[in-house]
């Protein structure tokens, strides 16, 4: 199916959602693919959206805009900081959350810059201190 068959057919609601989840998921889907079920409210279609490094940068921008204040969990954050494609000002935001699974994915990601490693070297979690620290001495 080419692009604006799935735009059709996702807007005629003719998709199965297991379909929509595999889109979502999938790394080969068009970034106009998932911009575009991005405004969905089926929240396990946004979590895949959210990891998929196939996601454009103003998309993931979107979600976390959209569910920033979100619980339980703090899922799409999550999601987010564990996408090697979430850009640097994404990642300083997340690596302020209150969850120590997002500032630990932050610590891990590829796009995480030095200064963001180096503050998260001094977290409270001795295990975020660890990746990060880990982190920075594969940067240097």
């Amino acid at each position: 199916m080419t692009d604006k068959e799935i735009e059709i057919q996702y807007a005629l609601g003719s998709l199965p959602i297991k379909m929509l989840w595999k889109l979502a998921y999938n790394k080969k889907t068009s970034p106009r693919i998932l911009d575009v079920l991005s405004d969905d409210e089926d929240l396990n279609m946004i979590s895949n959206i959210a990891y998929n490094p196939n996601t454009p940068e103003h998309t993931l921008f979107k979600i976390f805009r959209k569910y920033a204040n979100y619980h339980p969990g703090e899922s799409f954050g999550y999601d987010l900081s564990r996408n090697p494609s979430t850009p640097v000002k994404l990642l300083v935001k997340l690596s302020k959350s209150r969850h120590s699974a997002i500032r630990s994915n932050v610590a891990r990601n590829p796009n995480a810059p030095k200064e963001i490693l180096i503050i998260l070297s001094k977290d409270k979690d001795r295990w975020i201190r660890h990746v990060a620290v880990k982190q920075l001495r594969l940067k240097i």
